[in-house]
């Protein structure tokens, strides 16, 4: 398993990166457990405003670190956002987009824009329908000089209230080929994303998500995405899986047909979370993957009520560096 990780790190993985799955067509079947059911939308009327992650290492040292903070406008809209994407999912200590100072603008009513404030670019720029659903985005991404630039161009295709297909075509610079890639989306009965993949064919990529559906929940932010676009729109509050259940295992593999492993997916990465802590409302406040020897508690912080949280001059304040100042913002349910 661990051999063919750096192969994955260096160009495609599900869940923390940037082009995870290989080209397919091909179009999913759902089996009887993998019901194309609508997705129910969030209706908590809550905002989660940030995603961090403790992590506490082998030798007894910690670190936090701020995966998504956002700051809301007058009208309840991201204004600015500070986001860390990568594929450092064992430890995040590193990180393939920065975006410290984000700063985030609404144009004739179909377009939103991200703009690198500190770097002055354009990061991504996503059209959307009358309803605030993503129709495609565009992705532009450079650290520095000699630094790679990823490019993305995304399309969000939609089966009711849920999103079916995201049809990806992307490279990384200086690289010139562009890879085309198809990710469906499945759910079960409850709205729940259960899986993600490239295609039926033995070698396409799957990401199984597992449910524990004893526990329900009123929301979650897991940290699991098919691409930066994906996150990003995540993060700017224009899309959202909806989660309905305490999920209890990640896996993401290689679709081999006939192997004995579960949903015949050899695992290549695998992520088990427990120790859930909601808020009175159901809204997952932290959890924790014990998958490593390196502990990771995630929190999430929700804002219930939208208000201005950037400073004046188009700064941001309040910005969350360590556990203790996410928790001084947002208390431990029940203490």
């Amino acid at each position: 398993m661990k051999t063919i990780r750096p192969y994955l790190n260096s160009i495609c993985i599900l869940a923390i990166a940037l082009f995870l799955f290989s080209c397919q067509k091909q179009l999913h079947e759902p089996q009887a457990d993998e019901l194309v059911a609508p997705a129910a939308g969030s209706d908590h009327g809550c905002k989660a405003e940030v995603l961090g992650v403790v992590v506490d290492m082998p030798d007894g040292t910690r670190h936090w670190r701020t995966l998504m903070q956002k700051w809301f406008g007058t009208d309840g809209k991201v204004s600015y956002l500070k986001a860390n994407l990568g594929t450092d999912f064992k430890m995040y200590t590193n990180f393939m987009v920065m975006i410290e100072w984000g700063e985030v603008t609404y144009h004739n009513n179909n377009q939103v824009m991200l703009r690198d404030v500190l770097r002055d670019q354009l990061v991504m720029r996503v059209t959307v329908d009358g309803t605030g659903r993503p129709l495609a985005s565009y992705f532009r991404y450079n650290a520095g000089p000699g630094q790679p630039t990823f490019i993305d161009t995304s399309y969000y295709f939609y089966m009711g209230d849920r999103l079916d297909e995201i049809i990806s075509l992307s490279r990384i610079s200086p690289a010139t080929s562009t890879t085309f890639r198809k990710f469906k989306f499945l759910y079960d009965m409850h709205g729940n994303l259960v899986r993600a993949q490239t295609g039926d064919t033995a070698g396409s990529f799957r990401m199984n998500f597992k449910y524990d559906y004893s526990k329900p929940v009123g929301d979650m932010m897991p940290p699991h995405f098919v691409n930066f676009p994906h996150a990003l729109l995540e993060y700017l509050d224009l899309f959202h899986f909806p989660i309905h259940h305490q999920i209890t295992e990640v896996v993401l593999g290689q679709y081999v047909p006939g192997s004995p492993h579960p949903d015949q997916t050899v695992p290549i990465e695998s992520w088990q979370y427990n120790n859930y802590v909601l808020e009175s409302n159901g809204l997952v406040y932290s959890y924790i993957d014990t998958s490593d020897p390196a502990k990771k508690t995630f929190y999430t912080g929700w804002n219930c009520s939208p208000l201005v949280t950037g400073a004046g001059n188009g700064r941001m304040k309040n910005d969350i560096n360590a556990l203790i100042d996410f928790e001084r913002k947002f208390p431990q349910p029940g203490k």
